[in-house]
């Protein structure tokens, strides 16, 4: 429209095209859909929940990557930025995010944790949120020191509710923010249950179903990235999960996700969706309408783009 302009000027065209830029980048800041979507930070979670008009913006863990001892020449190269700078903020910015509200850490793992010091250095945050006796740890008050402003810290037990619909299921009394303390959170979006556990082990899984029997999930970010430490058959069943999400790392050294766990899946018949194949994963729904399922890999061949499991973008 703007070279067209440019060829035939006409003054009330340029209204009409100023108005299109409104409206284009109105739409940009405040779009009509909401989305669930797993962002692809290699090894670990970053999970970013947007409510249509992006009334309430929350991000569930930040990503973060281990370091392993290096040889002397290589520990004096440049280090590489936080995938928090160059794809979680880059893609908020992207989207016309310019804050979130809140921001929900399951617990202490690098991998899920690592990157929220850059993450509050480059964007405001209102409030964190973390299980019940991780606030105290000095490991997660370092991350606090870049912020520009301080976040509100918020400890979370089993039952609290949040103002962007997610409910706490887990941990139900304070720990230290191991692996069986995980925040484990829970909320509808586009007719969807989701459930996003961390780390949480199958001990962790079992306690829930049996403290919430009516409990019923259709989306499940699966525990550890796929362990078989995790997705216990028996809780799956009971949750009656549709959907599993993997969170993991191309060629990771951890062997995620495990074969015993594909299994597990395949045989109820979860549709699995994984990172490593499928890259950034989303579930994109309008008000409280069923939405549908997007995914989009920004690096790898097409082997990887064909050896992943079937979308089933219809359920």
């Amino acid at each position: 429209m703007s070279l067209w302009l440019l060829r035939t000027p006409r003054r009330r065209y340029y209204w009409g095209l100023l108005l299109a830029y409104a409206c284009f980048s109105l739409s940009l800041r405040f779009p009509l859909h909401g989305a669930v979507q797993f962002i692809d930070v290699g090894q670990g979670d970053s999970i970013l929940i947007r409510q249509p008009f992006n009334r309430q913006v929350s991000l569930i863990d930040t990503g973060g990557q281990l370091h392993f001892s290096r040889p002397r020449w290589q520990a004096e190269q440049v280090q590489p930025r936080s995938r928090a700078e160059t794809i979680t903020v880059n893609y908020l910015h992207r989207l016309g995010i310019t804050h979130l509200d809140t921001v929900y850490l399951s617990h202490k793992d690098v991998d899920h944790i690592g990157d929220l010091g850059e993450l509050l250095r480059l964007m405001p945050v209102n409030q964190v949120v973390v299980p019940a006796g991780m606030a105290r740890l000095a490991k997660f008050q370092k991350l606090l020191v870049p912020a520009r402003k301080r976040p509100k810290v918020v400890e979370a037990l089993a039952g609290q509710m949040f103002a962007d619909g997610l409910v706490a299921v887990h941990p139900f009394k304070p720990g230290r923010a191991e692996n069986e303390d995980s925040l484990v959170l829970t909320g509808v979006f586009g007719q969807q249950r989701f459930m996003f556990t961390g780390d949480l082990g199958r001990a962790g899984e079992r306690a829930i179903v049996a403290r919430y029997p009516q409990l019923r999930v259709d989306v499940l970010k699966l525990g550890h990235h796929g362990s078989k430490t995790a997705s216990d058959p028996l809780a799956l069943r009971q949750l009656g999960v549709h959907h599993g999400i993997l969170s993991v790392g191309r060629h990771n050294r951890y062997g995620h996700p495990n074969q015993e766990t594909l299994i597990t899946l395949a045989e109820q018949h979860i549709v699995t969706y994984s990172t490593a194949f499928q890259g950034m994963i989303t579930y994109r729904f309008v008000n409280h309408r069923q939405g549908r399922w997007q995914t989009f890999l920004k690096e790898g061949d097409r082997h990887q783009r064909t050896t992943g499991v079937k979308i089933d973008s219809q359920r």
